[in-house]
């Protein structure tokens, strides 16, 4: 599954929810989506245009790692579907993505934690950021509140 930036510093407001009753992110509002891409239990919301709008899903707090995270410094842009879905994926390899969390900060990574010289970050939606290596996912930062 690949994915492209778009460097345009638009983002799909919102506040990103963690609903500790239901173990899982939620997106509020919740934005319409026309494509699906599942990263373990975690989905990743597109439009008919192809770009990321939310993220939301299943993701048990007991799993999380608690982890000090160094945030990835991100630009403000679209998170855009290079790669041709029906209306759901799951992306391959992902059942394996670990959950760190660091509590100072309130950040959830889900994926590769570290940042490298060759990744990109891309905030798409607030709070929201999609980490890639080439034309790759390799994470989803989440900086919820909790309910």
């Amino acid at each position: 599954m690949k994915f492209v930036i778009q460097e345009d510093g638009s983002i799909t407001a919102g506040t990103v929810v963690y609903v500790k009753s239901d173990y899982a992110f939620t997106f509020e509002p919740v934005q319409s989506a026309s494509y699906t891409i599942l990263v373990n239990d975690l989905n990743i919301s597109f439009d008919w245009n192809m770009y990321a709008k939310q993220v939301w899903g299943y993701n048990p707090y007991g799993g999380w790692v608690t982890k000090d995270l160094t945030i990835p410094t991100a630009i403000k842009g679209k998170l855009v579907l290079a790669s041709e879905v029906d209306e759901i994926k799951r992306l391959d390899g992902t059942k394996e993505w670990v959950t760190y969390f660091d509590g100072k900060k309130g950040w959830c990574c889900i994926g590769d934690e570290t940042c490298g010289v060759e990744d990109k970050a891309i905030e798409f939606a607030s709070n929201t950021i999609a980490v890639l290596r080439g034309d790759y996912l390799k994470a989803v930062w989440l900086k919820p509140i909790f309910r």
